[in-house]
């Protein structure tokens, strides 16, 4: 089970890290349309912002359906 352990723990910070990089992006991108609105569409806003929240809730999902590995390698049995 270790193994599973550390692809779930690796999956879930890795999304966590992905998931602000967009929140970070979908910001930028919205300061760039406050600037000019035809340089970037504000659906690239919207959408940077919903993968962002999907992809920081990701890891938390098992809490949710009550099945899975769980995200922290603490709550595992050894």
């Amino acid at each position: 089970m270790e193994p599973v352990t550390i692809l779930s723990n690796f999956i879930g910070n890795g999304s966590i890290v992905v998931g602000v990089m967009s929140l970070f992006g979908a910001l930028m991108r919205y300061m760039q349309y406050r600037v000019n609105p035809l340089a970037s569409p504000i659906s690239t806003v919207i959408v940077l912002f919903i993968l962002g929240i999907v992809l920081i809730c990701l890891p938390f999902t098992y809490l949710l359906t009550g099945a899975g590995i769980p995200f922290s390698a603490t709550n595992v049995p050894k």
